[in-house]
């Protein structure tokens, strides 16, 4: 199985709990965040890249004339299309597609999107390449994921724990790589963002479906942090006597100057 598989294996098995309220990634305050920072004109033509169901397409959607959202899982697409419909958002188109090879023309969308999605690529810099690609010179490529600790230790050792959680992990990017990985493809940043989300472990492992052994194991890597062991780069704490742990988040948004 290669590393797509393991994506499509793995949100197929996710597709139909994204419309579940209490998720993090759902919860329409963090969604709202996200619409705020971003670039956003009514006359807009918008991509977004490995959507899943499109919970942040469908929140672009009422704000800009189109947008597409292109995934690779059909049943993630299938599970955005639905919702799309039961919204009543004619604008949103969704599309099959793989982020490496996006199937657009040079200079096409004036903002390109990627929301929680790049830690799944073993090669982000190919689906980068592609999004300033198909962004129009003047446009914007923004990059939203959780991002790892600065601390080459603690990253690896974040970064370990959400693999063990869902093989389709590859690798959080720290900040300063995201920032960094659109500087260098001449992009100047018009906007960057951070945000610590607290996440309850239980539900986390639960979207993914994590094994009993492996769910145990993660568990006993932040309660030992918890109790003053080594740390983990998760930043484990107990709240309402359950176990959570703080998620970064990072807004990192690039204005495309000319062609690339």
């Amino acid at each position: 199985m290669d590393h797509l598989d393991k994506v499509r294996a793995s949100f197929t098995e996710q597709a139909g709990q994204f419309a579940q309220a209490d998720l993090t990634l759902s919860d329409p305050v963090y969604l709202e965040w996200m619409v705020a920072s971003l670039p956003l004109s009514a006359a807009d033509r918008v991509l977004d890249v490995a959507a899943g169901t499109g919970l942040l397409a469908r929140a672009l959607a009422p704000h800009i004339t189109q947008i597409i959202a292109l995934d690779a899982t059909p049943a993630m697409l299938a599970e955005g299309e639905k919702a799309a419909r039961e919204s009543g958002l004619i604008n949103l188109t969704f599309q099959g597609g793989t982020a490496e090879t996006l199937p657009f023309g040079a200079d096409e969308f004036e903002l390109v999107t990627c929301r929680f999605a790049l830690h799944h690529f073993a090669e982000p810099e190919r689906p980068i390449d592609e999004m300033i690609r198909v962004c129009r010179p003047g446009g914007h490529v923004a990059l939203i994921d959780l991002v790892s600790p600065d601390d080459p230790q603690l990253a690896a050792s974040h970064n370990q724990l959400e693999t063990l959680r869902d093989p389709a992990h590859a690798r959080a990017l720290a900040r300063y790589e995201l920032e960094s990985a659109l500087k260098q493809r001449g992009l100047t940043m018009a906007t960057v963002k951070v945000r610590d989300v607290p996440v309850n472990v239980d539900r986390w492992l639960e979207l993914t479906r994590t094994s009993d052994e492996m769910s145990a194991m993660i568990r006993n890597e932040l309660m030992t942090e918890v109790n003053g062991g080594p740390a983990t780069g998760m930043w484990p704490f107990i709240q309402d006597n359950a176990l959570h742990f703080k998620q970064t988040w990072a807004i990192v948004v690039g204005r495309k100057l000319k062609g690339y």
